[in-house]
């Protein structure tokens, strides 16, 4: 279920794996023949990760670091939602644990609760701003930059409050 970057790669690439089912979702919904068994060996794919409760280690305002809630935990949220399939329990549990969270998986998990029907904990939770924390540049697992958290920020705020003044 999950996705190398490389043809013939002998790993598989969780945070890949998750940006092509968002890829995927969002192609089927303009109209585009996607493979439903595709999307659904991805999903769960997704869900098994997520039984795991991953942290990494992030690396923020050029000197600093802490352990957070890995951020492809966070997204696979959003993504599931996205595809109908939310997993209340787990955006809870995240929510409950927010401080562990970086501040574009804060927006990603707002969405998650938007899109799964939940308008109001999606708006209680949303960020009031993006804050002062700045990712350094990672080239590798999730890609993280302070642009790319803004850009993951941005979207989930125009799936769920496209007139926040954040916007």
């Amino acid at each position: 279920g999950a996705l190398s970057y490389w043809a013939g790669g002998d790993y598989e690439s969780w945070w890949g794996s998750i940006y092509a089912t968002h890829f995927l979702i969002e192609a089927r919904k303009a109209g585009f023949d996607v493979n439903a068994n595709t999307i659904k060996r991805l999903l769960q794919y997704m869900k098994a990760r997520l039984q795991k409760r991953e942290m990494e280690t992030w690396y923020y305002n050029e000197n600093q670091q802490r352990e957070i809630v890995a951020r492809e935990s966070i997204y696979s949220l959003y993504v599931l939602a996205l595809a109908g399939e939310a997993d209340i329990t787990t955006m809870n549990y995240y929510k409950a644990n927010s401080k562990q969270m970086s501040n574009d998986s804060k927006y990603l998990l707002a969405a998650a609760y938007g899109l799964s029907g939940q308008a109001t904990t999606a708006r209680e939770f949303l960020p009031k701003e993006f804050g002062n924390e700045k990712s350094n540049n990672a080239t590798g697992g999730n890609f993280y930059s302070y642009i790319r958290d803004l850009a993951v920020a941005l979207n989930a705020m125009l799936d769920i409050d496209p007139t926040n003044a954040q916007v």
